[in-house]
C-alpha cells in the first residue's frame, strides 16, 4: 500500500513537471515597464522577469498595500524581491525566476507585483501587474492602480504639498513705532482694526 502511494506521488510529480511552463516578462521595455503585466500560472510553473533597460526592480505586494513589499505587511510571506537591477541600456541583462508554489498557483488568487524604482509604482500604470488577474473579483488591476496612485503617486504628492503649505502659512503682523502710539497693524484683519483704533483715538481727543 505504501509502495503504491509513493508511486502515485511520483507519477503526479512527474506529470506536474511535464506540464510546467516558464512565463517570460520583460522589465524596462520600450512600451511598458512590465511586458506583459499579466500571466496565467499554475503550481509548478515559473515566471522569469528579464531586466532589459533602465534600473528597475520587481517586488511582490498585496492588494491592500500596493507599492509596498509584501513582507512589510505579512512578515511570514517570503515574497520575491529582485532588488535594483541596472540593465545599462541592455548591456547588463539579468533575470529573476519566480517559482509558482502554493496559493500563487491558485486560479482564484492574484499574486501582485510592482516596480520599486523611484516614482514608478503609482505614477506609471505599467509599473504593476499580477499573476492570475481576475476582473470578476473586487481586487482588479484597475483598483490596484487607483490605490497606488492615491497612496504613492502624483495625487499623494499633491496632497502632501498642500498640507505642508497650509501648515506653514500664517498671517503676518508688524508694529511700527513711527506711525503713532499704537502703530500700524498689518494683517488680514488690519482694516477693521484700524477703524476701531481710529475711533478710540477720536473719542479721547
Amino acid at each position: 500500500m505504501i509502495a503504491i502511494t509513493l508511486i502515485s506521488l511520483l507519477l503526479s510529480s512527474l506529470s506536474l513537471r511535464a506540464r510546467a511552463e516558464d512565463h517570460q516578462i520583460l522589465v524596462g521595455g520600450a512600451i511598458a515597464i512590465f511586458e506583459p503585466n499579466n500571466v496565467t500560472v499554475v503550481e509548478g510553473d515559473t515566471v522569469t522577469f528579464t531586466f532589459i533597460n533602465g534600473t528597475h526592480s520587481v517586488l511582490q505586494s498585496n492588494f491592500v498595500f500596493p507599492c509596498e513589499f509584501i513582507n512589510e505587511a505579512e512578515p511570514t510571506s517570503n515574497g520575491f524581491n529582485s532588488g535594483a537591477r541596472p540593465a545599462n541600456n541592455g548591456t547588463s541583462v539579468t533575470n529573476l525566476t519566480v517559482q509558482i508554489t502554493g496559493k500563487m498557483g491558485w486560479a482564484n488568487t492574484t499574486t501582485w507585483f510592482y516596480d520599486g524604482a523611484d516614482k514608478s509604482c503609482g505614477w506609471d500604470d505599467t509599473a504593476a501587474g499580477g499573476f492570475n488577474l481576475r476582473e470578476d473579483s473586487n481586487e482588479t488591476l484597475a483598483g490596484y492602480l487607483r490605490n497606488a496612485a492615491r497612496l504613492f503617486g502624483q495625487e499623494a504628492e499633491d496632497q502632501t504639498r498642500t498640507t505642508s503649505q497650509t501648515r506653514t502659512a500664517r498671517p503676518s503682523s508688524t508694529f511700527s513705532p513711527d506711525s503713532g502710539a499704537l502703530g500700524l497693524i498689518t494683517s488680514e484683519f488690519s482694516f477693521p482694526i484700524a477703524l476701531v483704533v481710529t475711533a478710540i483715538l477720536v473719542t479721547f481727543v
